[in-house]
């Protein structure tokens, strides 16, 4: 046992030896390649620094260019730049950057370092340039300084990003990206789209497409009168630059019609339909074109010949999308639900679960179909996570809810604990299966067993409330005729929740409450009626919606 610990201690020992060898060899090595050593006799001369100048290329870097002269010695020299500045122009601060260090060569040199910008998120500026020739061994200290004055201003940490992009991309690479940005439809990256834009239109000045995503972004942002004006006049500006463009027609007649200016609009689309363009953004714009001015018949077929189209794989299957959408909204608005139900089993086979069409398709064959095994595949086959609104989980628990309440006895208890499992208990799930004639009997089943209906969650609402403050009087109303309460007090402020459409002055959310048998005559808060308050805010609408009297003064 001894003899073992021996021969394990040894060859510890080696190893230690062989080690430290070894990392001996690696410093010397690595202080050559940095640091050769001096040849045996310094040059004439003093180490120095001379003829310093700072300038810009055409893509917005800074450099600094400068001469020096180095003996030798000490052996151990390098050269660094720094920039300096800060809010006290006369104490000026060196700004967190990380330059090189390179090692410092005999005799007289000239190089060129680029001054990077500061390692800050806020636009910061410098004043000066500082060469130092610096001694590492065996102490640190400089040898020889010089301060040259400068005024560089960088930008702020997002914008010299989006420079960089500019520098390192394709102007192609760039638009797409921004283009990526502008159909999310998020502020922060419509923001930043602009900003990108403005700065590519400063580079690239002829390229018209981005005027056209720079009139899309107004849009976005400002959906009023305001942003359609800029709209036109970034339009206007890209077709001075390409006139003869179908995509900039298309854009103009969007623009137009949008301002109600349908005689400008029309002969543009058609102009653009008689150029075989690929852009489906014609026949969807088209399409909106007439449902704006109430041709619904019209507006369908435009529509409609968006979405035979097959799915271009590219930008223009946005409009197709958008096509998809209004279709749906017209259909279900005119309750033509066979239609319906073939257009979303068409989008749903282009498309998949993208963009929450797997659960909006499976949220249409539950609430409005009343199709509860086709609803649970479709929620069942989109991941989770997928879509938030509608969210896929709830919809497939809202399934089982169903098949629960129509399923025999003998079967009840498994399914009424899977669908627990899927979808708790809670004002979201009486709130939903309220929403349709073909849930609410779930709702009903689960009344049955205990679970109430006038629950409140940690905003001290129930159910009817929420549906009151959506103005949704059908939810209101299933939930009304299931012995919901509408004589409870609400919210952090304890109000009653039959004032909800009184302050809302959601005249049909009032008749329904007093179909209910709610008497606003009698309803207080702050020792103040419902009749009161119309009467102070002098509004004779509300009063006799309230019930009452017409010839009363207010």
């Amino acid at each position: 046992m001894q003899s073992r610990r021996t021969a394990f201690l040894a060859g510890l020992l080696v190893v230690l030896s062989l080690g430290f060898t070894a990392k001996v060899a690696w410093d010397n090595h690595l202080a050559q390649l940095l640091f050769p050593h001096p040849e045996s006799k310094p040059l004439p001369g003093e180490n120095s620094i001379s003829s310093i100048e700072v300038s810009q290329n055409d893509r917005g870097q800074w450099f600094a260019s400068f001469d020096y002269f180095f003996t030798g010695d000490p052996a151990s020299l390098s050269v660094t730049v720094e920039t300096l500045g800060g809010s006290d122009p006369l104490k000026p601060k060196v700004l967190p950057q990380n330059n090189p260090y390179v090692p410092a060569q005999r005799g007289k040199q000239r190089i060129t370092q680029e001054l990077k910008r500061p390692s800050v998120t806020e636009a910061v500026s410098a004043t000066q340039v500082r060469i130092r020739l610096v001694q590492w061994y065996p102490q640190v200290k400089d040898i020889v300084t010089r301060n040259a004055p400068v005024q560089i201003n960088w930008p702020d940490y997002a914008t010299a990003l989006i420079h960089d992009e500019l520098r390192t991309k394709s102007a192609d690479d760039f638009l797409r990206a921004t283009i990526d940005l502008i159909d999310a439809e998020e502020a922060p990256g419509l923001l930043s789209a602009r900003q990108r834009l403005e700065f590519f239109l400063e580079k690239y000045p002829q390229r018209h497409q981005a005027y056209l995503e720079l009139a899309r972004v107004a849009m976005k942002t400002n959906r009023g009168p305001e942003g359609l004006r800029q709209s036109e006049t970034y339009v206007d500006a890209a077709r001075k630059i390409a006139p003869e463009d179908p995509n900039v027609w298309i854009f103009q007649a969007y623009v137009y019609t949008h301002q109600g200016r349908y005689k400008e609009a029309e002969p543009l689309l058609v102009a653009a339909s008689k150029t075989n363009t690929p852009n489906l953004w014609l026949w969807a714009d088209w399409g909106e074109f007439h449902l704006l001015q109430g041709r619904t018949q019209q507006a369908i077929e435009m529509f409609q010949r968006t979405v035979e189209q097959p799915p271009p794989g590219n930008a223009y299957d946005r409009a197709r999308k958008h096509a998809y959408w209004q279709l749906l909204k017209i259909l279900d608005k005119k309750s033509q639900l066979d239609l319906a139900e073939s257009l979303y089993e068409k989008r749903y086979a282009d498309y998949g679960s993208v963009a929450c069409y797997g659960a909006e398709f499976a949220q249409f064959m539950l609430m409005r179909r009343g199709n509860v095994a086709r609803a649970a595949e479709l929620a069942g086959q989109t991941a989770p996570g997928t879509c938030e609104e509608p969210n896929p989980r709830e919809i497939l628990g809202l399934a089982h809810y169903v098949s629960w309440a129509e399923a025999p006895a003998t079967e009840q208890t498994e399914l009424l604990n899977r669908a627990r499992v899927v979808f708790p208990s809670g004002i979201r799930l009486i709130y939903q299966l309220a929403s349709s004639d073909h849930t609410v009997k779930a709702l009903k089943a689960l009344q049955g067993v205990g679970e109430p209906i006038d629950q409140m969650d940690n905003r001290k609402m129930t159910a009817l409330a929420y549906a009151l403050s959506n103005k949704d009087h059908d939810t209101a109303r299933r939930l009304l005729r299931l012995q919901a309460r509408s004589n409870l007090v609400i919210g952090p402020s304890e109000i009653p929740l039959s004032l909800i459409p009184v302050l809302a002055e959601d005249y049909p959310g009032i008749r329904l409450l007093r179909q209910s048998g709610v008497d606003y005559t009698k309803i207080k808060y702050q020792d103040m009626t419902a009749i009161d308050h119309a009467k102070s805010i002098g509004n004779r609408k509300l009063l006799e919606a309230l019930g009452g009297h017409q010839g009363q003064r207010l």
